[in-house]
């Protein structure tokens, strides 16, 4: 709002009267274990595990903490970190679990299992924003293309 950036990606629900949406994508919320857990943890591994996740703020650490509330589960145990790389490798070293949107899984990571989460915390809104302006950044333009299309349009 400050101009500082040309555009940013925001999960979640925000007033949008003075942005513009330059893209959208509803992506999957999953749960990743280290490749020793089999099955989805069951809500006492839930309460017992250590959480990965981002700071205060972040809406995928909400939707974990909103999960967590609805299981009678209180999110105490947990480890801040402020890359996603870390927090997968915090995963892969089996120190804990952590809520991430499935597009940040690389495909052939044998070291992370994946776990579906309960239908009403499985899905975010993730938006590529910019200020309603008569003018844009070229290179923000060109990157908006770009986005379209390697994710299809929106």
């Amino acid at each position: 709002m400050n101009r500082e950036l040309d555009g940013a990606f925001c999960i979640g629900e925000y007033d949008l009267s003075q942005i513009q949406v330059r893209y959208e994508l509803q992506e999957q919320v999953v749960l990743l274990t280290n490749v020793q857990a089999q099955e989805a943890p069951a809500s006492t591994d839930l309460a017992n595990a250590a959480w990965i996740v981002f700071p205060v703020g972040c809406q995928i650490r909400a939707v974990n903490e909103d999960w967590l509330l609805s299981e009678g589960v209180t999110l105490l145990n947990k480890i801040e970190v402020n890359t996603i790389h870390t927090m997968l490798n915090c995963v892969r070293d089996g120190i804990g679990y952590a809520l991430v949107t499935h597009s940040v899984v690389a495909p052939d990571d044998d070291r992370i299992r994946v776990h579906p989460v309960p239908e009403l915390y499985r899905f975010v809104t993730t938006r590529l924003i910019a200020l309603k302006e008569p003018f844009q950044n070229k290179a923000f333009t060109a990157f908006v293309v770009y986005i379209r299309a390697a994710g299809g349009e929106a």
